[in-house]
This record gives structure tokens, sequence and C-alpha cells, in this order.
């Protein structure tokens, strides 16, 4: 993926009147390319097993989450692919065949928790103004989809557990970074003593 982000970043800037950062446009190539193959690639496999409906329940939220909260990347697009897939469609299934309203409601409670924490960890390279903004930004959507699966109201036939699961595999991605972080810290800081 990267090679191929780079070979369209160098034919942008030598055909454009402006020249970018190539390692800036390369980057935001190559975020565009795998969420789009991971998103395509998803719908493709919802509608062939009869999901769109419940996967677009999925991805909906975990897109407005993540973009704000941060958490775990993987260090390859192909990683990233398998992990997501596994994720979402695990949670799909799981949603529609474990049904226990107070299970969910636990899990979403923990989940915003956790959330609320760990969600300033977003990225090293993020300003200070920066990070502050997507952590209202990730409280106000985390709590909305919270409280969607809080409140005893049923909008659109939406399921329920899935929006909880959304939450706790958010809340793991970003206990998981944490926990590499402070990994490395620890490490970084044997290194020097």
């Amino acid at each position: 993926m990267k090679k191929i982000s780079e070979k369209i970043a160098i034919y942008i800037n030598d055909n454009v009147n402006q020249s970018f950062p190539l390692n800036k446009l390369r980057y935001g190539i190559e975020l565009f390319l795998s969420q789009s193959i991971l998103i395509i690639s998803m719908v493709l496999i919802s509608l062939m097993i009869n999901k769109l409906n419940s996967v677009m329940q999925f991805m909906i939220p975990l897109i407005f989450i993540r973009t704000f909260c941060g958490g775990y990347h993987t260090k390859t697009f192909f990683e990233c692919f398998i992990i997501t897939n596994s994720i979402c469609f695990f949670s799909v299934f799981f949603a529609e065949y474990y049904i226990n309203p107070i299970f969910y409601l636990f899990l979403s409670i923990i989940s915003l928790i956790i959330i609320f924490i760990f969600t300033p960890l977003i990225n090293h390279d993020t300003n200070l103004p920066r990070k502050k903004i997507n952590c209202f930004i990730a409280y106000i959507i985390s709590s909305f989809f919270s409280l969607f699966v809080l409140l005893p109201i049923d909008i659109l036939n939406i399921n329920k557990n899935i929006i909880s699961l959304v939450l706790v595999a958010v809340a793991i991605s970003l206990l998981i970074q944490y926990f590499i972080k402070k990994n490395r810290t620890f490490y970084l800081l044997q290194l020097f003593s």
C-alpha cells in the first residue's frame, strides 16, 4: 500500500502547479486507499451474507468514535483488514444471537468509562488544543451512542447490542494503545537507567 501511495503522490506532485510535502501526501493517499478498501470489502462481504444493515450499524458509530478517540493502529494494512473485519462480523453475529440487555448495558457503561479515561491518547504529534477538542468531541459522540444503548427507545430498528459492541471495541483499542505506550515508556526508562 505504501509503494502504491508513494507512486500516486509523486504523480500528483508532478502534475499539479503546487507541490505538496511528499511524505504527508503519501500518508493521506495511503490512509484514503486503505480505509476505502476496508469499507468496500466490509460492504461486499455483508451483502454476500445479507447483513448490510447490521454491518452499517457497526461501521458508522465506529468511524465517528474512532476518528476522535484514536486507539490502537496495526503496523500493516493486512493486519488492520483482518482485525477490523473479524471484530465487525463477530460483533454483528454475537449481537444478533446473544440478547441480554443487562449484559449490553454493563458493557456500554464500562466501555464509556474507559473511553473517558483513555481518549486523550489520540496522536503524539497532535498539539494540546487539538487534543482537547478531539477529547471533547469524543466524549460527546461516545456519550450519545452510550445513551442510545441505555435509553429504552427504539429508533429505526437499530440493534443496540451492536452499538454496545462498538463501544467495547473502541475501549479495547484504547486500552491496547495505552499499554503499548506504557511498555514502550517503561522499556525506554530501562535503557537509560
